[in-house]
């Protein structure tokens, strides 16, 4: 195939442009919005307050109003609304439908901070709830979760493999697919939630399977005795109608929801553009990127096929 030549015969290109995709992604991941739900939660941040002691008068007047005043005049506050019980304070902000949670929760907490040291008794404690407490937890777990399934990914492709260095290769397929998720969030103005997390482990299976097609068909070649330069191509061909057919039948299966057409598919609609654009990013690197690494692991740390290394196979016989 003429994409997995050209990148055989420019290596170091392809290497720099997926460094440059790399940036890229990370640029458009620095900015996509954070949100714990798509557009379906309530964006309410609480303020807990614990004055050990204090009755109920006390707890009004000398920690609720003060903070209630202090967070009415951030932007974006729809109202503010308060409850004060023995030793105990609660502030809960509304914020405006669209805005920001986090940059809501920063600024309560610069406004806190603010009248800590002035205004509030000494012998209390702060909490911030809420929204924003569910979210860093939700996040809190996806991130575990994700990088627990990468890891379970690699532990099973290196069983299979018999080897540590083909998975190695195949793995570098997914974090292109992350650079196609966050630019496909980004430029669809898309948060990135937990349902466009989910995603995101949807799409690593989907990366992975293609990117073993790929390297097991290579290595069937060698081992019946095709050269390197020679298996790593024609496996580049014969791959490729499998490979496209898996992708396009995931991205025409997930259009309708990716287009929120359906009732109620709103709630999903970051889940399916996440998976259309990190499959659509990774499936091409998967073509070009991966035999090339594949080539340089190969060159570099030559092994057996059936009592032929990599640098035997690529001698013309006697």
């Amino acid at each position: 195939m003429w994409m997995t030549l050209l990148a055989l015969r420019n290596s170091i290109a392809i290497l720099m442009a997926s460094l440059a995709v790399v940036v890229l992604g990370f640029v458009a991941l620095g900015r996509l919005p954070v949100d714990l739900f798509p557009n379906i939660n309530l964006p309410i941040i609480n303020v807990g307050t614990v004055y050990t002691g204090a009755g109920v008068l006390d707890v009004e007047k000398t920690v609720t109003y003060p903070i209630e005043k202090a967070v009415s005049a951030i932007s974006d506050v729809r109202f503010v609304e308060s409850k004060s019980r023995q030793g105990l304070s609660t502030v809960r902000v509304w914020m405006n439908w669209g805005a920001d949670v986090n940059d809501g929760q920063t600024e309560v907490i610069q406004r806190i901070q603010q009248i800590l040291n002035t205004l509030l008794p000494p012998g209390f404690s702060v909490r911030l709830g809420g929204q924003s407490e569910r979210q860093r937890e939700a996040f809190g777990s996806l991130y575990f979760t994700s990088v627990l399934a990468i890891i379970l990914v690699y532990m099973v492709l290196a069983s299979q493999f018999r080897s540590l260095k083909d998975p190695l290769t195949i793995m570098f397929s997914v974090p292109m697919g992350l650079i196609g998720v966050f630019w496909a969030l980004f430029l669809t103005d898309t948060t990135l939630s937990t349902t466009s997390f989910m995603g995101i482990i949807m799409m690593v299976g989907i990366v992975v399977s293609n990117g073993v097609l790929l390297v097991e068909y290579i290595n069937e070649l060698r081992r019946q005795g095709l050269p390197l330069h020679e298996a790593v191509p024609r496996g580049g061909r014969v791959r490729l109608r499998p490979i496209l057919m898996t992708v396009l039948a995931t991205v025409v299966g997930l259009l309708p929801m990716a287009l929120a057409l359906g009732v109620g598919t709103e709630a999903n609609q970051p889940l399916a553009i996440a998976v259309i654009g990190g499959l659509v990013v990774s499936t091409f690197f998967t073509l070009v990127l991966i035999p090339t690494l594949y080539v340089i692991f190969e060159e570099r740390f030559p092994r057996t096929f059936d009592g032929l290394t990599s640098e035997d196979a690529e001698r013309p016989a006697d």
